[in-house]
């Protein structure tokens, strides 16, 4: 069957494209991040961006905890699935790493932020030939 009548043809085709291109749903974004917090992720774009990274983190929910799994562990990566699409980080206030100065501090983030922004889901033990560890993950 041939269509020759262009109205018939306009509606078709007008009828096509509106089923054929559904919207993505919108992804939900909540940035709960305490004021403590917050200079180490503001640092943590600027060295992305200092190695060719445009990072720009605006959905993340980073909370605190006083004994995280039992105390074997400073902070926990609750990674962005579909279920839940906001990255989220939990802090041990009371470990060494939290505790001990600005430095671990600034090291315990950024190696949550590796795995919840950059997705950086294993830790690698590797090590350079002076003994220091090749990654902060």
């Amino acid at each position: 069957m041939v269509l020759k009548n262009p109205l018939i043809l306009s509606v078709l085709l007008t009828g096509i494209l509106i089923t054929a291109c559904k919207r993505d749903p919108e992804i939900e974004t909540v940035y709960d991040v305490p004021e403590i917090a917050q200079p180490y992720i503001d640092q943590f774009e600027i060295e992305a961006a200092a190695r060719g990274y445009n990072i720009t983190i605006d959905s993340l929910i980073v909370d605190f905890c006083s004994d995280l799994r039992g105390g074997d562990a400073a902070g926990l990566c609750r990674f962005a699935n579909s279920q839940d699409p906001i990255p989220h980080i939990t802090l041990d206030t009371n470990s060494f790493n939290w505790q001990n100065n600005e430095s671990h501090r600034e090291v315990l983030i950024f190696h949550e932020l590796g795995h919840c922004i950059l997705e950086r889901r294993q830790h690698t033990d590797n090590v350079m030939p002076n003994g220091n560890f090749s990654s902060i993950m």
